[in-house]
């Protein structure tokens, strides 16, 4: 599994390998659609793509990290109202 954040990064992966990168958002989107997944797990893998990505690019982790924060939170309460 490819995860790119930038656009033109995921048409160059694309366009030179064939696989599709997915953005950090949708990762995590279908780490909740997983019903065998909690909320830990999820919250987990939005760390380690937050340290991966701190460790590859000069973006600053602290406003990613806060910004994964915010999409699982978003994405947790929308799974969450759609399974009730």
């Amino acid at each position: 599994m490819l995860v790119a954040s930038g656009v033109s990064c995921r048409h160059q992966v694309e366009d030179f390998t064939g696989a599709r990168a997915l953005h950090a958002a949708e990762l995590i989107s279908s780490l909740l659609a997983e019903p065998s997944l909690n909320l830990a797990v999820i919250s987990v893998a939005a760390l380690a793509i937050a340290i991966i990505v701190s460790c590859v690019t000069t973006l600053n982790v602290g406003v990613l990290a806060i910004a994964l924060a915010w999409i699982v939170g978003r994405l947790h309460r929308r799974h969450a109202a759609s399974t009730t």
